[in-house]
């Protein structure tokens, strides 16, 4: 019987039949070497049940094989599946597109070995390319090596066409230019700044990466290392910092680099009020205290992100397990400026909820093991308060 008339029984009635196994695997390619290949792979699908699992493995071991042997542009395609008429054995067909093998030769290059250079090219996959790789790689060689210090190399490259005794082998040549590994001779720090030069300089040189640490210049480091500076300014509250310019001046030899910043800091923006509307459980001054923005002084975006957490966990932990902050995901709203963006009101719109109590504990589908023995592990009785952390360890238990 239904226990309401809106509700339906849905009865699924299975018939499993047998099993499909594959009795037959081509992979279809014009490159003939490659074809033979291929199709000693795939003889072990052979008298396998025809599964989703089987497939992709296959698939993965036909793909890492492309690309071990620099098959680099190759991509095999899902498979045409054929079945006999009572659906017990099926035919395979895959087929390979663009089946060409790469090889490379390399001019001019010292700091990485040939060896060095066809692994990092072989480390990214370009399926489906229909056009000439050469360029791609090229700037993959030119991004290698600026990574390294190297930030005026210069990689060109000729494509050989194949030849009619292998029409599917491809043959790159690349000519490299290492010119010399540019080392940073000093980071200068101009602008609208609150700090001596060497804290920006410091900061940039620590937290850019380990290229730029040890005193060798890649562009992109550095950009990424002024991105990390600006966001740092502003958690500190100067809300309005941003790089105006950057320049770098090369020696004679380009074996050296001055780099110069140009900094605005713009005003410090301090927290005029900090209101928590809707907070009504627990003293004003109690919530203020514990959360780490303070008015007065300069709002760190960070440190308001912790604040809601604090004041969250501190509502969840006293029982008021829906507490939320209304308005957290509108931070126009969170915090307000003036027109100079000096001072700063934060609002914080908060719902308690109610604080939850332990009215009744039952406990269902424990079969062998006694009510009491249960009870005797949760953290929490009837008529006590419930926060998250009794919950998650009374399941942990």
């Amino acid at each position: 019987d239904l226990p309401n008339e809106n509700e339906v029984v849905v009865t699924a009635a299975i018939k499993e039949g047998n099993p499909v196994r594959v009795t037959e695997v081509a992979v279809d390619t014009p490159n003939e070497e490659l074809a033979k290949r291929l199709n000693r792979m795939a003889r072990s699908l052979r008298n396998r049940t025809l599964t989703e699992d089987e497939l992709i493995d296959f698939q993965k071991n036909v793909s890492d094989y492309l690309r071990d042997n620099r098959y680099l542009t190759a991509r095999i395609s899902n498979p045409s599946v054929t079945t006999n008429a009572d659906r017990t054995a099926a035919k395979l067909v895959y087929s390979i597109e663009n089946p060409f093998r790469f090889e490379f030769r390399f001019e001019g290059n010292s700091y990485y070995s040939d060896g060095a250079l066809a692994r990092e090219l072989e480390s990214e996959k370009l399926s489906g390319a229909t056009t000439s790789p050469a360029p791609d790689m090229a700037e993959r060689l030119r991004r290698y090596y600026q990574a390294a210090g190297f930030a005026n190399i210069d990689v060109t490259y000729q494509d050989d066409p194949a030849t009619s005794e292998n029409s599917y082998r491809q043959l790159i040549k690349f000519k490299v230019v290492e010119n010399p590994r540019v080392r940073i001779k000093r980071i200068e720090v101009v602008g609208n700044v609150s700090r001596p030069e060497s804290y920006y300089t410091q900061f940039i040189k620590s937290s850019s990466s380990d290229l730029i640490g040890s005193g060798f210049y890649n562009r992109k480091d550095i950009d990424d290392g002024g991105k990390l500076l600006i966001t740092e300014l502003q958690n500190q509250g100067y809300l309005r910092a941003k790089i105006q310019s950057q320049r770098a001046e090369y020696s004679k030899d380009k074996s050296n680099v001055t780099i110069s910043l140009n900094i605005d800091e713009g005003p410090l923006t301090q927290i005029r009020q900090i209101r928590l509307d809707g907070a009504e459980s627990f003293p004003r001054q109690q919530l203020l205290e514990m959360i780490k923005i303070k008015s007065g002084a300069a709002l760190s975006l960070q440190e308001l992100e912790e604040s809601l957490g604090i004041l969250k966990d501190f509502y969840h932990h006293e029982g008021f397990l829906e507490m939320r902050i209304v308005n957290e995901g509108e931070r126009n709203k969170v915090v307000v400026y003036n027109d100079s963006n000096t001072q700063a009101t934060v609002n914080l719109q908060i719902y308690e909820g109610p604080r939850v109590t332990v009215r009744n504990i039952t406990l269902k589908g424990n079969t062998f093991t006694k009510d009491y023995v249960i009870r005797r592990e949760l953290t929490f009785k009837e008529n006590e308060i419930l926060t998250p952390e009794m919950l998650n360890e009374s399941v942990t238990r």
